[in-house]
C-alpha cells in the first residue's frame, strides 16, 4: 500500500497544473494516468480555435514563469472570419483599430455613423489597460453594473442583431463571455484580446502538458501508467485507495479526478446538463487560403450560441487541406439516449462549413474521449475534489491555468 496526500486521476491540462502547483506547495502527491483512456485530440490536425490557445498570451506567460517554466513558443494568427446571420465579417488583428473599423463598416453599412462613435470611445479606453502594476490584462472581471449589450441597445441601431452579434462573438471568443454578461467597462479586454491575436503553441514544439508532466516526474512525485483503474474505495479513516489493474493500491487523503471522466460521485444526477468543446477532424479540397485562416459560423442570432450555432474552424494552408472544426455542445446530446440528436448536430455542423465557405470536405468525423472501463462511483465519504475537464465553453489555455491556481490552493488549504 502507497500512502500519498493527493492522488490525481487522468489530469488533463488543468489537472496537471494543479498537481504540479500541489506538489510545490509542498504536497505529497501521486498521478494515475490510465494508458487504456482515448482522449480527444487528434495528430496532424490544426490545434483547436479557440480553446487551443489564447488571446491572452501575456497573462499566460507571466503564470508560466512565476511557476518555474519558460514561457510557451507562440505562433499567432491574425486573421478571422466572422459569419453573422447572412453577413460576413473579415478582420485582421494586424490591420490595427483603423483596419477594424473599415472592415466592420463594409459588413454592417446601416448605422455606420452610430456604431463608430461607439467603438472609438471604447478604443481611447483601450490605453487604459497596460497600465495596471502587473501588465497582466485579464485580471478579473467586474461586477455587472451596465451590461455592454445594455448599452448598444440604447444606440437605437438601425440594424442591432447583426452589430450585436458581431460583438457578441468576439466577446465569447476573447474572454468566454457574451456581451450580456460582461460589463461595459470590461469591454477594452475584448478589443485588447481581438487586437492581440489568437495565440496557439507553435507547431514543432513540444506541448505544455508533456512539460508540466515531466517535471512532475523530476521534482518527485509518484507517476503511475496502468491499463486502468478497477475500483476506488473507502477507509474507516475517510481517506480513500485507488486500486490499479497492476495491482499497485495508493491510499490517499483527497482524491482529484476530472468531472467528465468515468469517475463520478453517487449524487451524479445523470446525463451533464454542462457545455464543452467538442471537435470534429476534417479534410478541405481544393481550398483557395494562402494563410492560417480562423472562421466563426453564428448562423442564427435568434438561439443561443451553443451547438450547431456557433462552429468554428482552423485551417492551414501547410496541412494539405486538413482542418479542425470545433463548437460547444450540450454535453446531454453525448448521452446513449439522444445519440440521434448528436449525429443530427454533426450532420448540421458539416453542412455549414460547406455551406458558408465553399469547401468540398472528403473526410469529416469527430473522435470523442473514451473512457477505459465502465463509470466508477466514488465513495461519498471519501473527501474528493473534481474539476471540469476541459476545455468548457468560454475556456482557452489561459482559463485552465487560472483554474488550475485557484484549485491547487483549496487543496492545499484543506490539507491544512
Amino acid at each position: 500500500m502507497e500512502r500519498h496526500q493527493i492522488v490525481f486521476l487522468n489530469p488533463d491540462l488543468a489537472g496537471l497544473f494543479t498537481a504540479y502547483l500541489s506538489l510545490r506547495a509542498g504536497a505529497e502527491i501521486a498521478v494515475v494516468d490510465e494508458t487504456a483512456r482515448t482522449t480527444s485530440g487528434a495528430i496532424g490536425y490544426p490545434t483547436s480555435f479557440p480553446s487551443g490557445g489564447t488571446y491572452n498570451p501575456g497573462d499566460v506567460d507571466v503564470m508560466a514563469i512565476d511557476s518555474g517554466f519558460p514561457p510557451p513558443v507562440w505562433e499567432r494568427i491574425p486573421a478571422l472570419k466572422i459569419f453573422i446571420g447572412n453577413r460576413l465579417v473579415e478582420l485582421n488583428s494586424d490591420d490595427g483599430t483603423g483596419g477594424m473599423l473599415l472592415s466592420i463598416g463594409r459588413a454592417i453599412p446601416r448605422g455606420k455613423s452610430v456604431w463608430t462613435l461607439w467603438l472609438q470611445e471604447q478604443f481611447k479606453k483601450l490605453e487604459e489597460l497596460p497600465r495596471r502594476d502587473d501588465h497582466r490584462r485579464m485580471t478579473g472581471f467586474r461586477r455587472l453594473e451596465k451590461s455592454v449589450a445594455n448599452s448598444l441597445l440604447t444606440l437605437e441601431l438601425p440594424e442591432p442583431d447583426d452589430f450585436l452579434g458581431l460583438m457578441d462573438t468576439l466577446s465569447i471568443l476573447t474572454t468566454g463571455r457574451g456581451i450580456v454578461q460582461l460589463d461595459l467597462k470590461d469591454f477594452p479586454l475584448v478589443l485588447a484580446g481581438f487586437l492581440n491575436g489568437w495565440h496557439m503553441p507553435a507547431r514543432g514544439e513540444q506541448d505544455w502538458s508533456v512539460s508540466i508532466a515531466r517535471r512532475i516526474r523530476k521534482d518527485g512525485a509518484r507517476w503511475l501508467d496502468v491499463e486502468s483503474v478497477q475500483a476506488v474505495q473507502s477507509f474507516s479513516d475517510r481517506s480513500s485507495v485507488v486500486r490499479c489493474s497492476d495491482g499497485t493500491l495508493l491510499a490517499s487523503k483527497i482524491l482529484v479526478f476530472p468531472t467528465h471522466d468515468r469517475y463520478h460521485l453517487p449524487t451524479k444526477p445523470g446525463p451533464s446538463s454542462a457545455i464543452r468543446w467538442e471537435n470534429w477532424y476534417g479534410r478541405a479540397l481544393e481550398h483557395r487560403e494562402s494563410e492560417p485562416r480562423l472562421t466563426v459560423v453564428r448562423p442564427n442570432l435568434e438561439r443561443p450560441p451553443i451547438n450547431d450555432n456557433f462552429v468554428t474552424t482552423h485551417l492551414r494552408p501547410d496541412s494539405n487541406g486538413y482542418f479542425t472544426t470545433s463548437a460547444p455542445i450540450e454535453q446531454r446530446y453525448l448521452a446513449e439516449e439522444q445519440s440521434d440528436r448528436w449525429h443530427t448536430v454533426e450532420s448540421r455542423v458539416r453542412f455549414l462549413i460547406r455551406e458558408k465557405m465553399g469547401w468540398h470536405i472528403e473526410d469529416f468525423t469527430g473522435t470523442p474521449g473514451k473512457p477505459s472501463g465502465p463509470d466508477i462511483v466514488v465513495p461519498g465519504t471519501v473527501p474528493s475534489v473534481n474539476y471540469p475537464e476541459g476545455p468548457m465553453w468560454g475556456d482557452d489555455v489561459f482559463t485552465r491555468l487560472k483554474a488550475a491556481d485557484h484549485l491547487s490552493t483549496r487543496i492545499v488549504g484543506r490539507l491544512k
